[in-house]
């Protein structure tokens, strides 16, 4: 690995060149039409165009960050967050054509792009999980005997949600026929899939992540938690790292749970 493309924008690219340039790699910055003279353009060590001011038409397009490795010559690209960061097509053709794609494999952003596959794995593996349906329900007459096993409140989520999207919550079982359907809906228009599982909801909770990262040997790490509780409309407002309400030892027990799931994923 010699040159990085990094298909992002703004803070995010320039962190990545950052860390790019401390380990002596050559860096490509991507911009659209309205970013030519951010920050990122000018800090890489070259730059260019990939297109018109719409995310949809620049920093989405496939084929023109491809395009842009072909002529600078990138043979690795981090898309760093957000955009095509978790998108499994975009990883699969950096891999088909010969590009490090520096993130999780295909098969991995597939997997956990799946919320209700991505918790059966959890469970696999011991991991500590919200009790909910053991995966898909297919009808509200299955959601209405799965709710019998955990009561109201209850979560209703897309399976291939995320961003706090495609989440409906019922407290009865009226409640709960008329947002099945809604959120099934909601989930078809999103995310292209209708599928939803359930989940118990917890009243009061607080919102806790752990970052892991791991190489492609098999040795993983995390790098503390943060505590994302503080929201709205399920859209963080606050991250504060680390979390002022867990123990020593909550901590250090996240963390190798976390590790040991992200690891088999």
């Amino acid at each position: 690995m010699k040159k990085v493309l990094i298909a992002n924008r703004g803070e995010i690219a320039v962190r990545i060149i950052r860390a790019c340039h401390d380990l002596g790699l050559q860096t490509v910055a991507v911009y659209s039409e309205a970013d030519a003279e951010a920050l990122h353009v000018l800090y890489a060590d070259e730059a260019i165009c990939i297109g018109e001011a719409p995310s949809a038409k620049s920093y989405l397009k496939i084929a023109n960050i491809i395009s842009a490795c072909e002529i600078t010559g990138a043979d690795a690209i981090h898309p760093g967050y957000g955009f095509l960061s978790e998108n499994a097509n975009f990883a699969s053709i950096c891999e088909s054509c010969g590009l490090n794609f520096i993130g999780p494999s295909p098969n991995t952003i597939s997997l956990l792009g799946d919320k209700s596959r991505a918790k059966e794995i959890a469970k696999s593996v011991k991991c500590p999980t919200i009790p909910g349906s053991p995966g898909i329900v297919s009808d509200v007459q299955e959601g209405l005997k799965e709710v019998k096993k955990y009561g109201f409140p209850i979560f209703i989520k897309a399976s291939a949600g995320g961003g706090g999207k495609g989440i409906r919550i019922a407290h009865d079982q009226e409640e709960f026929v008329r947002q099945f359907a809604a959120a099934r809906a909601e989930a078809e228009a999103s995310f292209g899939n209708p599928d939803v599982y359930l989940e118990k909801m917890i009243m009061n909770p607080r919102h806790i992540e752990v970052q892991v990262m791991g190489d492609k040997h098999g040795n993983y790490i995390h790098l503390g938690e943060r505590d994302c509780t503080i929201q709205r409309r399920r859209q963080k407002l606050i991250e504060e790292a680390p979390s002022p309400v867990l123990s020593e030892a909550l901590r250090k027990k996240n963390g190798a749970v976390c590790c040991r799931y992200c690891k088999s994923c």
